[in-house]
């Protein structure tokens, strides 16, 4: 049986915190001025990790470095839709599973949920800071290692926290995470070195977060470390059925709750 998840009213209504795609053109909403004004330069910038950046240029190149690492916005659990390509849909993928296990009462209550987790895919709720430099980012988002057992990738913010967690358990360089991380050959040197070189900066970030505690203090504004430790746990759960979504569903929600006393205490 599964189990409801929380009153999304509370954040809906609050649409000065919501960031709609098509606002700001081909910029990603995760990156977009309004993001970086609204949550990474206010709140981000209070951590004593994060004082010592330069803030100044953000919201205009949508990026920060801390050393030698290119810092960027992330949607941690994304519900987004995907009405010009059919491949890799999340919106449509879990709509699919809903209506596949549930009767119509249920499905249309459901429906309704992942409409509204939808809402929020671009919430200041649902945005976290992402290591761009080592390719991170794309690790998350479209390594083979990050899909489905079918094959669909959803670009699950509880599956990275669990490849986050199993990195800092396993410290290596040849690391899964590490997989997406390529260099491009140069004048002063080969593509090997030039993939190393990336390697090692990603990797003197990652130390600097000192385990997955850290990384989600300081990346995704949580130190709620039982709720970190739900991250790790159902990142390695699949979700090929109804009450997987539901439950993935409630796990974002309780996220954005977190994120939303998190944002308020800080204020």
């Amino acid at each position: 049986m599964c189990e409801a998840g929380y009153d999304l009213k509370l954040l809906l209504k609050n649409e000065e915190n919501i960031i709609t795609e098509t606002k700001w053109g081909k910029s990603e909403a995760d990156r977009c001025p309004y993001a970086w004004e609204k949550l990474y330069i206010p709140y981000f910038l209070q951590s004593g990790f994060w004082k010592e950046v330069d803030f100044s240029k953000a919201a205009k190149q949508g990026y920060v470095e801390n050393g030698e690492c290119k810092i960027s916005g992330d949607v941690v659990f994304n519900f987004g839709k995907n009405k010009r390509y059919k491949r890799n849909q999340k919106f449509e993928y879990f709509a699919g599973l809903l209506e596949r296990n549930f009767a119509e009462h249920n499905y249309l209550r459901y429906l309704q949920e992942l409409e509204d987790c939808n809402a929020l895919n671009y919430s200041i709720y649902n945005l976290s800071f992402m290591p761009v430099t080592g390719a991170l980012n794309n690790f998350k988002g479209t390594n083979r290692l990050m899909d489905e057992e079918n094959g669909q990738k959803l670009d699950r913010g509880d599956k990275f926290i669990y490849r986050i967690n199993d990195f800092y358990e396993n410290k290596s360089m040849e690391h899964i995470i590490f997989s997406n991380t390529h260099g491009r050959k140069s004048k002063t040197a080969t593509a090997e070195e030039n993939t190393q070189k990336l390697k090692n900066v990603l990797l003197t970030f990652l130390d600097k977060l000192n385990d997955v505690n850290g990384y989600c203090k300081y990346m995704y504004l949580i130190d709620d470390k039982k709720y970190i430790r739900k991250l790790v746990e159902e990142g390695q759960k699949p979700i090929v059925t109804g009450c997987d979504v539901v439950r993935y569903m409630k796990l974002a929600e309780e996220y954005w709750m977190i994120k939303y006393n998190k944002i308020n205490e800080m204020m």
